[in-house]
């Protein structure tokens, strides 16, 4: 759900203390939605973040990490420095349970006079706006300026009064009595739920679609009044007793969403994450959605290069098949060249061809020659020409070589790129892609790129087995960390990873070898199939060629086992930190 007046009630309780008479030490605007603020109390600082972005709005303490800022700061940034920075934050106030928040801060004007400003964040999706407004209520500037043309009702613009938004007259729950909700709970609660559920929409605020239909659901599995559930929850809140939980969907992983209690509907559909403080559910939510986001963005952004990559490498590899086959009749261009010597006694200058006995496959052969060309000059021609073929098939077959390592490559780094579990693994490949010379980055990554590591089992027998999750991990497992004598597998004919089993000079049985055979399957393309053929040898005859591809391999001495990959033999293959 987006931030709704009840979380944001329930951050505001619980940061205020750690904002109030805090100094406003440095203002920053890192995007055109987001104002950073480095506040100090004594020697601490605290970092807060406005942000009036469609989507993510909020309010929240922000971590270690810092947002990056932009060289020159943009116009409603430097009027927040200029008016604010120095002075102290008076007040942090919520209006009723609405997502509208007024932050009182006191400063010396340029006279040397106590001024009050007051910062306005309207966190209402994609109406947000972060506001500053003077004592007397006119607004000085806004991080969005919404002239007549947008609203003619409301215009947000320097030298106007400000206005909150049109007030909808609905209840706050934490200043009406018990009793009068109990009353007007009762009446309602024979309602059926779809209009039970906008009534509390309508009539209350603070609540979003998520929180309203919790309390229908609350009520039934605990099998209580409505009413009861309502003054549970108003109860909560007052005495601030919240337990800060975040909704991730089953198999993407991917932040779905939070709230300051548990969601009892949301149970068994998405995974459970309690967290310490509201602020934490905000700042690591947001944190890994953003993550996530950038994450699929340059997951797709990756497959849709390397598709295209492939495509263009397997037209050239076309191109060159086409071209080599052009090179078939070099060995007829030797023969004739011999066959014209061996008989140039009886061919003479001028003649247009010959028919000659061919010695070797014993059939007559019909040769055209250059009438202004000698017998020798006529089989130095042929010669020649055998000679331009072979040179020509010598380098088409080379590049046909190096195409075809090419394919080999993108193709494992597709399957790499698709398997790939988080963003630093994507940047890892982004960053061999880089400099395979596949891909030119259009931007500089300020973190360093820190390998991440092969994945790890312990066999049933005790033995480990290394898998690698991409082709640099593939290199590394198969000649850095493997003994000559380690067992080296892979599946036949698929792009997948390099599995190597650490034998530490120690007979490996039939059992572990299936295993490894089955992981090599699994962390395959072909994994989705049955009786998948797994080729394995010693590593001692697994061979890199020179200047050969990262993840290209050439093997031999291997035999082949046949498995079919069951994800209950996986699960028991203990994975290793």
């Amino acid at each position: 759900m987006p931030l709704d007046g009840i979380t944001l009630y329930a951050l505001l309780s619980e940061i205020n203390n750690k904002i109030i008479e805090t100094k406003i030490d440095k203002i920053y605007q890192p995007s055109i939605h987001d104002v950073l603020f480095f506040l100090r109390k004594g020697r601490e600082e605290i970092k807060l973040l406005l942000s009036c972005h469609p989507l993510d709005f909020r309010i929240s303490l922000l971590g270690t990490d810092e947002k990056e800022n932009p060289i020159t700061p943009p116009p409603f940034c430097m009027l927040l420095r200029k008016l604010l920075q120095g002075g102290r934050i008076i007040k942090i106030s919520q209006l009723s349970l609405e997502r509208i928040i007024t932050i009182k801060i006191e400063n010396l004007n340029e006279y040397g006079k106590i001024k009050n400003y007051f910062l306005i964040a309207e966190l209402m999706g994609k109406h947000s706006n972060i506001i500053l407004i003077d004592e007397e209520g006119t607004v000085l500037d806004a991080i969005k300026k919404i002239g007549s043309d947008v609203n003619r009702v409301r215009e947000i613009l320097p030298g106007q009064k400000y206005a909150f938004p049109p007030a909808i007259e609905r209840i706050n729950i934490l200043t009406e009595s018990e009793n009068k909700l109990y009353q007007m709970l009762k009446c309602k609660e024979k309602e059926e739920d779809f209009y039970f559920e906008k009534w509390i929409l309508d009539n209350f605020c603070g609540f979003s679609k998520v929180a309203a239909k919790e309390i229908l659901y609350k009520s039934s599995i605990e099998n209580k009044e409505i009413p009861q559930i309502f003054l549970e929850l108003r109860h909560n809140l007052m005495e601030r007793i919240f337990i800060p939980t975040i909704f991730y969907e089953k198999e993407s992983r991917k932040p779905f969403d939070f709230w300051i209690f548990p969601v009892l509907h949301y149970k068994n559909r998405y995974i459970e994450k309690k967290v310490n403080t509201v602020n934490d559910a905000l700042e690591v939510f947001y944190k890994e959605k953003h993550k996530y986001e950038e994450y699929t963005q340059l997951k797709n952004s990756l497959l849709k290069l390397l598709h295209d990559y492939l495509k263009k490498q397997i037209k050239i590899l076309s191109q060159k098949q086409e071209n080599l086959s052009e090179t078939k009749n070099k060995e007829t261009y030797k023969i004739y060249g011999e066959l014209i010597l061996a008989n140039s006694f009886k061919i003479k200058q001028g003649d247009k061809q010959v028919i000659l006995y061919n010695f070797y496959n014993n059939a007559e052969e019909f040769i055209t020659l250059d009438e202004k060309l000698t017998p020798s000059q006529n089989a130095q021609k042929y010669f020649n020409l055998y000679k331009k073929l072979s040179a020509k098939e010598s380098i088409i077959k080379e590049q046909i070589n190096k195409i075809t390592q090419e394919i080999y490559y993108i193709e494992n780094t597709i399957f790499s790129v698709e398997n790939a579990e988080n963003l630093e693994e994507l940047y890892e490949i982004e960053k061999d892609l880089e400099k395979e010379g596949v891909i030119k980055t259009s931007h500089i990554r300020n973190e360093k790129v820190k390998p991440s590591e092969p994945l790890k089992f312990i066999s049933s027998e005790g033995f480990t087995i290394l898998v690698g999750k991409n082709n640099r991990q593939n290199d590394y497992i198969t000649f850095k960390k493997a003994s000559p004598e380690d067992i080296w597998l892979h599946v036949k004919d698929f792009p997948g990873s390099h599995v190597v089993i650490l034998t530490e000079g120690k007979n490996v049985s039939e059992s572990t070898l299936l295993e490894a055979g089955i992981l090599a399957a699994f962390y395959s393309k072909a994994r989705h199939g049955s009786k998948i053929a797994v080729d394995f040898t010693l590593k001692k005859y697994v061979k890199k060629p020179q200047r050969a591809k990262p993840g290209y391999v050439i093997y031999d001495n291997y035999k082949t086992l046949f498995v079919t990959p069951e994800e209950e033999i996986i699960n028991k293959l203990f994975l290793k930190d």
